[in-house]
Formats: C-alpha cells, structure tokens, sequence
C-alpha cells in the first residue's frame, strides 16, 4: 500500500434510545453504546482509543482480493493527527490534474473532541501527491464548554448545470456541532458552497439538507435548510457521507442515511438523490431515486455470496461511505462494509465497488438471488479499519484510495493508495 497520511471514519453505531437533542455521527473506527441520553460518540472523536493505542501488526486473515503497493509517497502536511475522507474529481482543464476534497484532523482543547476541517487539495501527478490548495472550511472550538465545530466528509464535483454565476464547482459536507464527544442532531446539516475553480473564491455556506431532528432555531447556528426533508427519507436521523456524481442536467448525490431500525438500533441505508435544474432555472429540484445499498436483505445476501472468501465480512452489518464515479462509460458505487471485531469493535472494512445499473432507480448489478454483486473488493489489511474509498479516471498514479486507521504510526490516519484500477 502506497500512504499518503489523509483519512476519515464511518461506523455503524447502536442506540437504545434518542431524544431530538440526543447525539448521533458516522464513524469508521467503532460503534459505541449510547448514553443515558441516547448519544453517539462523534466519528472522529470515537478514533480517540484507537490514536492512543499502542501499533500492532494487523492480522492477514482472507487475503486481499486485490493486491496493493507497499511504496513510500509524499504527504501532506496539513492535519497533525492525519487526514481522511477523500474525494477525488478530475480537473477538466490537465489530464494529469486531480482535485480533492478531504477531512484534516487536529486535536481539540475538549478532551473528548477532535477539530475536523475540510480541505481542497491537488496532484499534478495522477494523484501520487498532492499539495494543499486551501482550507476551506475550518472546524473550531466554540465558546460554549465541550462544544466543536466539525466540517467532515467533503464531496467536492463539477456542477456546469447551474446558471448561477461563480457556481460550476460545489462542495458538499457534514457540518456539525460535536458535543464532548457526541454530534448533536439538533445542529447538524449538509452543507454546500460553490465557486468557479476549487482553488478560488467560494460562496458563502447554504444549508443543503439535513435529518429530522435539525432545529432551525439551534442555538449555534439557527436558519432554515434550502431543501425540506424530503418524505421518502423521512425516518433519517443523520444525513451524512455524501457522494457526488456530475450530471449533464444537474447532480447526483449518494449519502448514508440513519433511521432506528425495530430493535433500536441505528440502521444505515445508502440513498440516491438527484438534483436537476429546470431550463432556466438556478435552483435545482431535488428528487429521491431509491436506496442502492440496505441493511437488511443486502446485507443477509452479501454475507452469504462473499462471506467464506472473505471471512471478515461474515460480521458485515450494513455499508458506508459511499462515492459514486463514471469511468469508461459505467457508473460505479464504492462503499465500505461495516464488520466488527474485539479489538476495534465495528469498523469499515476496505473498498467494495458495484456497478450502477440505472442511476433513475438506485439500480446496482446484483446475483440472481439479488445480492449486490461486487465488480472489485480492495480489501486492504485485514481486521483493521480502513475504508471512505473514492477514485477518478485521472488516479492513473494512484488507483482507489482510501483511509485506514494505523494506532502507532505518525499521524494516526492516513490516505493509502491501492494502485488498483477501476474497471
């Protein structure tokens, strides 16, 4: 594996119950149990074990489907604690250049937080390195004690569609406010902004969207979203790990949605949205086109196809961080599934690609049988989490990325480069 010291988390978490000021986050490390008020450690600041635990060689257990490079590359110097949550996009204007949206950590004068920041960054290079364009959108303490301002999970894409002036290129993110340790639900959103070049000048933030319990009067930062929940997401908690696709007509965008499942639990399920801009218009019309990966008979048919060649998914309970990519003339859809061990608790487990059948109904290739039929599996090591996996046509110099948890190493989280092509 090639590292580039980026990365971020996603982790499927348990709840027992959840009042509208309860807490809830995606984190790829583990799933912890709520508190007494049903709230869920903040992704990033539930890696505070693991960034304190001592290296450990990860288990080899179920080879990796698909072998990667050991190499040294160089790294950013941004986020001391390490970097994560990349999305790459080509840039239209060099065959080499590739832009990236990604999370840089820090840590936070609240013990139990992290300060997450979004970044833009760049490569000249296929995506072998990368340098730091801007920080886009700084995460903070506030001044309330316990309390952080977090910019996660960045999307960044091409948006030609929209008429609006200084508006070709958006960013779209989890903003949230993180309370000792907890997101909280009331103050937590997607938000966008746009510019005409990433390393610009961008806009001002708008509140995308945001789950059901999103307070427009939250005392951090009040105001309505641009979109109302929208019904067929009704029952989502958290919106969060968006994945952008450009379009000719507008966007795509996939996302993990979190809704409490009949055991009270949290279930994810992965949707699909798209926004198109009528003729004319400069706002677009956002429409549901269905869920492309669930938590029920999708995950009960993976486990079945892929569970004895790959032992460590025998424990995959839903899937996460999805990133969506067109290359060659299909459309792909990386997600990460979510297994669990003792050492991590649950965690992502690697890079899962499938093809999109038909983006007008959240189609992907499935068996048969119906379960989602994988097209590659960047494994990585084993039993270890790592995962939040995005690539461009232009990531010749790079293959697949993604992120990986290494207790030990300086930093902690970092970018690991496959080298593994799509197709």
């Amino acid at each position: 594996m090639r590292r580039l010291g980026l990365f971020v988390v996603s982790t499927l978490y348990v709840l027992s119950q959840m009042a509208l000021g309860g807490a809830s986050s995606s984190a790829f490390a583990q799933g912890n149990s709520p508190d007494a008020n049903g709230a869920i450690p903040d992704a990033y600041s539930a890696l505070l074990p693991l960034i304190n635990t001592p290296a450990r060689n990860p288990s080899t257990a179920g080879a990796a489907a698909t072998s990667v490079s050991t190499a040294a590359a160089a790294t950013d110097s941004n986020g001391s604690l390490g970097q994560g949550d990349p999305q790459d996009v080509d840039d239209p204007t060099a065959s080499t250049g590739v832009w990236r949206s990604y999370s840089a950590i820090d840590p936070s004068t609240y013990a139990n937080n992290l300060v997450v920041s979004t970044n833009i960054g760049y490569s000249s290079d296929n995506g072998q390195t990368f340098s730091l364009a801007l920080e886009l959108n700084p995460g903070s303490d506030t001044s309330t004690s316990g309390s952080t301002w977090d910019n996660e999970t960045p999307s960044l894409f091409s948006d030609l569609a929209d008429w609006t002036a200084n508006s070709s290129w958006k960013v779209i993110w989890d903003h949230h406010v993180t309370a000792n340790g907890n997101v909280n639900l009331n103050a937590a959103w997607l938000g966008m902004r746009s510019t005409n070049v990433p390393n610009g000048t961008w806009s001002s933030e708008v509140k995308l969207l945001a789950g059901a319990p999103y307070d427009p009067n939250n005392s951090f930062s009040p105001g309505p979203t641009l979109y109302p929940l929208p019904s067929a997401l009704g029952d989502c908690l958290y919106l969060t790990e968006p994945g952008t696709l450009t379009a000719t007509n507008g966007f795509y965008m996939s996302l993990v949605c979190y809704s409490i499942g009949s055991n009270r639990s949290v279930v994810p399920r992965v949707a699909l949205l798209q926004f198109t801009y009528p003729v004319g218009a400069t706002k677009a019309t956002l429409s549901v086109k269905g869920t492309l990966l669930n938590s029920s008979s999708d995950v009960s048919r993976f486990v079945s196809l892929y569970g004895k060649q790959y032992p460590e998914l025998q424990t995959t309970s839903g899937f996460t961080e999805p990133s969506l990519v067109t290359t060659f003339g299909k459309t792909y859809l990386l997600a990460s599934p979510i297994t669990q061990n003792a050492q991590f608790g649950k965690h992502d487990a690697g890079c899962a690609v499938f093809q999109v059948t038909n983006l007008s109904n959240a189609a992907i290739l499935r068996t048969p049988n119906g379960a989602p039929q994988m097209i590659k599996y960047v494994q990585g090591p084993a039993n270890t989490p790592r995962g939040a996996c995005t690539y461009t046509p232009h990531d010749t110099g790079s293959g697949i990325n993604f992120a990986e948890i290494s207790p030990g190493s300086s930093p902690p989280i970092q970018i690991v480069e496959s080298l593994v092509q799509l197709p």
